[in-house]
């Protein structure tokens, strides 16, 4: 398996009846001595072993071999907890500040047309910026981007501690935490994937999907409670956090990035034609870009669809709670049983299950009817975030990834706007809520099939 942009080269390989071990030559070992670089089958690959100052000529046998697994898996866990440690805490705050925002603006009676244009214009800037930041990671690494995603959310929350009043403010304050958003999640997905094989790699994106569905079921009713009681208590939170962000370890430092060797960046026109060409590839980036779009709206068609049939507050509620905790089954569903080797049949049999359970959501006609349909359909399409990009990272050349991973997250940004205005377009004009969601079910099911 290819170890990614981070660098590690495989020094020894062992294959005699007991299982495949495969460790990684990681710039850290690269301290206690120069690694000799083989690849041998059977008890023959016993013989392999580092050079340097452990001397040359150490007897043979496994505890060798464990030791040095041992090592090197320890090494990989600690930058693996860095890393999430980073991507959690600044998108955490970033969250956070979002939705403080959003309430500062109502308590000032902004207008959703208003919001509407700033979070239409931050997902633009932030849709263009992106191709940038992975072109930073391919240069610098992880560090930087989480030190500026750092700096953003620092900026956003001073001015919403200081400026809330001025409505351009909060404007700018909106786009710099959709800014903090981005480059976390460049050099999260990016940092993490280049850790682990591919076989790790669902298991640990699967992960950041779980407990990112988890914090956005708790964080509406947290921020509300804490807004009610001080609206200034959560910007002064968030500042705090960005300040411990940026002396936590990296994770992948600067140094280490440096020694594992750059990642050359290739034309953005060659990296398209390579995503065009591929059909995984291409089937990851846009299922993912969709699908996300899709489940942004869910929290708009819901409530509408279910005053449509005269449900109440409470079964509408549980209709919203039921879709989250739909992805996050899904979720853990991919962080208990990760299968690398399917992914392409994992995603087109999870694109079927949410077709198909969203096109029935027009014979839906009462509470329990639409709760099958909104938790079946949002399992499966609560299965399509972490299988998007395990397979962009499966499939992607080692030079390409970078681009192909920024293409999907502007991909992101620019078909929630899209999203946004198709649905305006047919709920406010000639479609019911359901027959949206089942159209657009359909959708899906034509193109999946």
């Amino acid at each position: 398996e290819r170890a990614g942009t981070f660098g590690c080269r495989p020094f020894f390989t062992s294959d005699d009846g007991g299982g495949s071990v495969r460790a990684w030559d990681l710039p850290a070992l690269e301290a206690f001595g120069r690694v000799r670089t083989t690849k041998m089958k059977g008890p023959s690959a016993l013989k392999a072993f580092p050079t340097g100052v452990f001397g040359s000529g150490l007897p043979r046998g496994r505890l060798i071999l464990r030791l040095h697994v041992f090592m090197v898996s320890a090494q990989l866990r600690i930058a693996f907890r860095h890393l999430f440690a980073h991507w959690f805490l600044l998108g955490l705050a970033a969250r956070c500040l979002q939705f403080t925002l959003i309430f500062l603006a109502v308590s000032q009676d902004v207008s959703a047309g208003w919001m509407g244009a700033v979070m239409a214009a931050s997902s633009v800037i932030c849709g263009i910026l992106t191709i940038f930041a992975g072109r930073l990671y391919n240069r610098l690494g992880p560090a930087p981007l989480n030190r500026c995603s750092a700096l953003c959310c620092g900026a956003a929350a001073l001015l919403a501690a200081t400026q809330h009043h001025v409505l351009p403010a909060l404007a700018v304050a909106w786009t710099l935490t959709a800014m903090t958003l981005m480059l976390s999640s460049t050099a999260g997905y990016r940092g993490i994937g280049s850790l682990f094989g591919a076989a790790d790699r669902v298991s640990r994106f699967s992960r950041m999907s779980l407990l990112s569905n988890i914090t956005e079921i708790v964080m509406p009713v947290a921020i509300s409670a804490v807004f009610a009681k001080s609206p200034d208590l959560t910007p002064i939170i968030v500042l705090a956090v960005c300040l411990i962000d940026m002396f936590m370890p990296a994770g992948i430092s600067r140094a280490a990035f440096k020694a594992s060797g750059r990642v050359e960046s290739l034309a953005l026109a060659v990296n398209l034609k390579r995503l065009l060409a591929s059909g995984p590839l291409l089937a990851g980036v846009m299922a993912g870009a969709g699908i996300n779009a899709l489940l942004c709206i869910f929290d708009v068609l819901i409530p509408t669809a279910g005053g449509a049939m005269d449900l109440k507050t409470t079964e509408i509620g549980m209709l919203l709670s039921a879709s989250a905790f739909a992805q996050v089954a899904a979720s853990m569903l991919l962080t208990i049983r990760p299968n690398h080797r399917t992914l392409m049949k994992q995603l087109r049999n999870a694109l079927l299950l949410g077709g198909v359970a969203l096109s029935g959501a027009v014979l839906a006609d009462g509470f329990v009817t639409f709760l099958v349909v909104v938790a079946v359909s949002s399992f499966g399409f609560g299965l399509i975030r972490p299988l998007s990009m395990s397979a962009i990272f499966q499939f992607s050349p080692p030079d390409s990834v970078g681009d192909i991973v920024g293409l999907r997250f502007m991909l992101n940004n620019f078909s929630r706007i899209l999203m946004s205005l198709f649905m305006t377009a047919c709920v406010g004009g000639f479609m019911s809520s359901t027959a949206f969601l089942s159209a657009v079910g359909g959708i899906v099911l034509a193109v999946t099939l």
